[in-house]
């Protein structure tokens, strides 16, 4: 947990913060978030990567932020045990990023949150989108947590998986 001490892990300028809290919107057209970037002024491409930088930093703090306050919520308001709260799986840049690795395009019987959907919560968690990375290189086999049995057993193989199977094995 933070301290209210600890300095934030990024430096970005009110005109710049401005400009980029017009580029988040998240239904905003990736062309008009190319425009508006553009327009960010003459910036040199060293001045750039470091407002990178900044935002990916300003980034992970968000997401520290978000995992102790949803941890905080579920032991206070949801009567979590801490240990149990500690072991919740939140999306992270990490994970996103893994994610894109196994990612196919949605398919037939593809669950809305199957782990090889780009963007879906399951492809951004980091433990979810390295088991699904461990069974897409053959590790074992991947299934659907939809169609559970009365034990809570999986019924079916991941469609997702499955594609992703068929397109290696054609690019093999």
């Amino acid at each position: 947990m933070t301290t209210e001490n600890e300095a934030a892990p990024y430096t970005i300028s009110q005109k710049d913060a401005e400009m980029l809290m017009g580029v988040i919107v998240p239904t905003m057209p990736h062309d008009i978030r190319v425009t508006i970037l553009k327009k960010l002024g003459p910036k040199s491409r060293a001045e750039m990567i470091e407002l990178f930088a900044q935002f990916i930093g300003m980034c992970a703090r968000i997401e520290e932020n978000s995992r102790e306050f949803l941890q905080l919520f579920a032991i206070t308001e949801l009567n979590v045990h801490f240990r149990e709260a500690e072991k919740l799986q939140f999306p992270s840049m990490f994970g996103a990023l893994n994610g894109i690795q196994n990612a196919v395009e949605p398919t037939p019987g593809m669950c809305s949150t199957c782990a090889y959907r780009l963007g879906s919560v399951a492809n951004q968690c980091p433990i979810t989108s390295q088991d699904a990375d461990d069974a897409a290189d053959g590790m074992f086999k991947f299934h659907c947590h939809h169609d559970l049995d009365d034990k809570g057993e999986p019924t079916r193989l991941c469609a997702g998986w499955a594609k992703l199977q068929v397109l290696r094995a054609q690019q093999a």
